[in-house]
């Protein structure tokens, strides 16, 4: 794979990555509220255990283990790649 091809796949597996943080909030049960009158602009995160959805909460993790696992893999083989360019210049 060539380093471009290294890249693209890099920030396809981060857009993946932000997806299924977002699935891993919801499903954890967390409730965004966003303030209102003059502090409008705060937001509080709740944590609301009645929506909180096991099967999917643990999908996402995996999900999520994955692609860290991925994303690891690929950095490594970028460092190596630069540090044998580094050798040869």
């Amino acid at each position: 794979m060539s380093v471009a091809e290294l890249d693209r796949l890099q920030a396809q597996l981060r857009e993946e990555q932000d997806a299924w943080r977002r699935r891993s909030r919801k499903a954890s049960g967390q409730v965004v509220i966003k303030g209102a009158g003059r502090r409008g602009s705060m937001v509080r995160i709740r944590p609301m255990p009645g929506r909180r959805d096991p099967a999917a909460l643990a999908e996402a993790d995996r999900a999520l283990r994955t692609i860290s696992r991925h994303l690891d893999a690929i950095e490594r083989e970028l460092i190596r790649r630069a540090a044998g360019e580094a050798a040869r210049a």
